[in-house]
């Protein structure tokens, strides 16, 4: 698994290739975690990710509350067909904001305002 970040029109981009199964997600979580800037925004380009694990869905999650507790966002883009699917199982899809291409998450952030920070469950 590999982790490319960038920048973008003002915005993160962190390119991951490589399946985000469980070790891999270890691995990848603290990068993506401290990726998130305050108020910034964060494009998880999920093209290069052919498969994803359980511990892979957590770290996306983690990583989106992570950015709207921060009055952020996040957004990810180019999910390949198994991941989509297990993101649609999983319910992630619901309310993480997903496009197919990198042009079309650019441009969802552009138009939208940051949301408000999320509520702690604890």
């Amino acid at each position: 698994m590999n982790i490319n970040l960038k920048t973008v029109q003002g915005v993160t981009v962190a390119e991951i290739s490589g399946e985000l199964a469980y070790q891999a997600a270890v691995e990848a979580e603290p990068v993506l975690v401290q990726a998130v800037r305050p108020g910034g925004d964060l494009i998880l380009d999920l093209s290069g990710v052919p498969s994803i694990s359980t511990r892979g869905v957590r770290v996306l999650l983690i990583v989106y509350r992570q950015a709207a507790n921060t009055r952020g966002r996040s957004v990810l883009v180019g999910l390949t067909p198994f991941v989509k699917d297990v993101l649609t199982v999983t319910g992630l899809l619901d309310f993480i904001p997903h496009h197919e291409t990198l042009q079309a998450g650019l441009a969802s952030l552009a138009d939208a305002p940051a949301p408000p920070p999320l509520r702690s469950l604890h």
